[in-house]
């Protein structure tokens, strides 16, 4: 999942939704609980679990996560782990997705991780450090979906990767966020509970149109614009290779997804 905090402010304060999701610092406190409890951050619910690592996603499973039915949607990078989650229970769990341009996405990381404060390494490296460095992510989709996040990426790990979109996943691109959103309510019937006048205006008061028209998908502060043909960016193109090959696929099953009768 990419443009995390538009998604977290749209079903969080637009929808209401109680999230169990893959950022720590909203349940800081409750990560170690003994039992499941819905924690309000800035008027947002949270389940106190930690989605964002495999031990996170462990204790989920051992407080019974799936089937309590505290949680309304799950945000985590750990697929697989994740739909263990629903081992052994009456309830089913449905992929969706949303999804950026590669390059981009790699960009916002490294400027996240840079203003983030969290690591040191960071906070004095440009962006030309690194994308050179072994910090700089490979093909992060691909290997999310594939399972395979150390060893060298083969053409069977994007088509696998590619079988699980297309098969599993509702899949919404940044390029078009508000029709991704809009699919995502739909299928879930998160749209029964809020008028379309009312989340028009919530959305107006957080003022995501002005983030999503500026591609600001993670509110980090404004920075110098990297282009098609750029040093860095060609890098990234060599790096991200099988993540821009998925991309193209998925811009396709999102025109064919559009025919689904249930988002009309």
């Amino acid at each position: 999942l990419t443009g995390t905090t538009l998604v977290d402010e749209i079903f969080g304060r637009c929808y209401k939704l109680t999230q169990a999701a893959d950022v720590l610092d909203m349940i800081s406190g409750h990560e170690n609980d003994k039992v499941l409890n819905v924690v309000t951050v800035d008027s947002k619910r949270y389940v106190n679990v930690d989605m964002s690592s495999v031990s996170g996603i462990k204790r989920a499973k051992e407080l019974h996560l799936a089937r309590s039915g505290v949680s309304e949607l799950i945000r985590t990078p750990h697929v697989y782990e994740t739909a263990l989650l629903f081992e052994s229970t009456a309830n089913y769990g449905k992929c969706f997705t949303l999804l950026r341009d590669p390059i981009q996405r790699s960009i916002d990381v490294f400027y996240k991780l840079k203003t983030s404060g969290k690591n040191k390494v960071f906070s004095s490296m440009t962006i030309e450090e690194y994308v050179n460095s072994p910090f700089c992510e490979d093909n992060w989709m691909v290997r999310v979906l594939s399972n395979e996040m150390e060893a060298e990426l083969k053409q069977e790990h994007l088509e696998l990767s590619k079988h699980i979109l297309g098969r599993k996943c509702i899949v919404g691109l940044t390029e078009d966020f508000f029709e991704s959103v809009r699919r995502f309510s739909k299928y879930f019937f998160w749209d029964e509970t809020l008028s379309k006048d009312k989340l028009e205006k919530c959305q107006d008061d957080l003022e995501i149109s002005e983030h999503v028209q500026s591609g600001n998908f993670t509110l980090l502060p404004p920075r110098a614009e990297v282009k098609s043909g750029d040093k860095v960016y060609t890098i990234l193109q060599e790096k991200n290779h099988y993540d821009i090959q998925l991309y193209e696929y998925a811009k396709g099953l999102f025109h064919t997804q559009s025919l689904y009768g249930r988002f009309r």
